[in-house]
């Protein structure tokens, strides 16, 4: 009987230790759930009451402030500069510009305007287009093309004395007594001109 007893009382110890230490877990298990309510909810707090900055809004007139300074930069970038166009002979220096001309002999009348054409009343060689003694037109073209012609002689108002240049567009001209040359700067074909010669000068 008294060992039953003994035996009795120790389950009974054993039980209320086990029943003890856990209710020792279930308050320390409070007390942590406690303090992490304690803290999340301070910190909830904290944030509602931190003031945020109010966005600033950007007004009509600041947009089309800022939509002029963009255009005025881009209207003051640096022009792009036109590429010069290379020519093959230019006209001299002391060249004028100049609509049409005559030479001092009366002979030879020249226009320089879309085409420059050039017109030999009298000659005495032979040319390569028979025009049977009438005035005879040498012209060139935009591309630097000569072609000879037997009607529409040039006729001019505007006399250029011996030693004088004169250039429109992109033709050019010297007079000289022995005789006219024309040319396009752009291919250097053209044409010399006198009493007593033709000559035409491909590029």
């Amino acid at each position: 009987m008294d060992v039953k007893e003994n035996n009795k009382s120790k389950v009974q110890t054993k039980t209320l230790i086990i029943i003890a230490l856990i209710l020792s877990g279930l308050s320390v298990a409070m007390l942590i759930f406690g303090w992490i309510f304690l803290l999340v909810t301070n910190s909830q707090i904290v944030n509602n009451e931190t003031p945020k900055k109010p966005q600033k809004q950007v007004t009509a007139t600041e947009t089309t402030d800022a939509t002029k300074q963009k255009n005025t930069k881009e209207n003051t970038a640096k022009p792009v500069a036109p590429k010069s166009e290379k020519l093959v002979r230019p006209a001299p220096d002391n060249a004028t510009e100049e609509n049409d001309f005559y030479t001092n002999s009366k002979n030879i009348f020249c226009a320089l305007s879309g085409k420059t054409k050039c017109t030999v009343m009298t000659y005495t060689y032979k040319p390569t287009k028979d025009c049977k003694g009438k005035p005879i037109t040498y012209s060139i073209s935009e591309k630097g093309d000569v072609e000879v012609q037997c009607h529409a002689p040039i006729k001019s108002n505007n006399l250029q004395p011996y030693g004088s240049s004169v250039k429109k567009d992109n033709f050019a001209c010297t007079i000289e007594p022995s005789g006219i040359e024309c040319w396009n700067q752009k291919t250097g074909t053209g044409f010399t001109l006198t009493r007593s010669k033709a000559e035409i000068k491909k590029s």
